[in-house]
């Protein structure tokens, strides 16, 4: 009837007249051919991408036997054709094919699901950091919470973002910091970004870099000719150590060392 499905071969067809009822002694011959386009093929139809790494649909790595490839996404809800150029997204993609050798698509469909990784970036209470010259911190010193995470560090010189390693004195400036999941070793798309405040102390003002006194006038730390504007910080050199005195100390022969510490940033002077 009208409504069977074509198959291969040969078909007759003739008419039978409504006015006389006869049936022609002749008949049409209809060769048919139903061509059919092979599924495209797939070595993984289970894929994850990094979302940092901006695949596209043409990575999704279909191979056909020389025809023309097709793309069509479903979120679970719709099914939609896509372009080799769109970026990947979390879902189910089919991939049919056309031709080579004719102009059908394959009936079935070859199955793809695609999970797309994303890491969140390392988080911190505090975004805007201090230390203090002297104690020479390393990028390790750094306050962040990085989870099960890896951690890449970077820094902007004022020319570019350099990477940094975690043994690097830290500098003034922004810290970029992102997270690799060791599991999917997907890197965050976006950065923690920490600003880094180094605080200096300058060192007591002085008069003079020597200073003399009789015996007998049983002359003090107090007495040493400098100025401070934070507290204090004395030691006298007793090789191979230094001693730590206090302004009452009764002064010796020998080498003192003057620095101070600021009451407001804790630093103390690193001259």
């Amino acid at each position: 009837t009208g409504t069977d499905l074509l198959v291969n071969g040969n078909y007759y067809i003739s008419q039978t007249d409504n006015t006389n009822g006869c049936s022609p002694s002749d008949t049409i011959v209809i060769a048919v051919t139903i061509q059919e386009s092979q599924v495209p093929q797939i070595a993984n139809d289970n894929l994850v991408f990094c979302e940092s790494e901006a695949f596209t649909v043409a990575d999704l790595g279909a191979t056909g036997n020389g025809g023309v490839l097709n793309y069509y996404f479903s979120d679970g809800i719709n099914l939609t054709a896509v372009n080799t150029t769109d970026l990947l997204q979390t879902g189910t993609y089919f991939v049919t094919q056309t031709g080579p050798a004719n102009a059908c698509e394959s009936i079935d469909s070859l199955e793809i699901t695609v999970a797309i990784g994303t890491t969140p970036p390392p988080t911190t209470a505090n975004a805007n950091q201090e230390f203090c010259v002297i104690d020479n911190a390393t990028v390790n010193d750094l306050d962040l919470n990085a989870g099960t995470n890896t951690l890449n560090y970077f820094f902007d010189n004022g020319t570019s973002i350099v990477a940094v390693a975690l043994t690097d004195v830290l500098l003034e400036g922004n810290y970029y910091i992102t997270a690799t999941d060791p599991n999917t070793n997907c890197t965050s798309t976006d950065s923690l970004v920490i600003g880094v405040t180094l605080n200096d102390t300058p060192a007591p003002n002085t008069s003079a870099t020597t200073f003399e006194a009789c015996v007998t006038d049983l002359a003090t730390v107090n007495d040493l000719p400098a100025t401070f504007i934070g507290t204090p910080n004395i030691t006298l050199e007793n090789p191979p150590n230094f001693i730590l005195v206090i302004g009452t100390d009764i002064l010796v022969n020998g080498n003192y060392f003057l620095s101070q510490t600021d009451p407001i940033t804790g630093c103390l002077s690193s001259e």
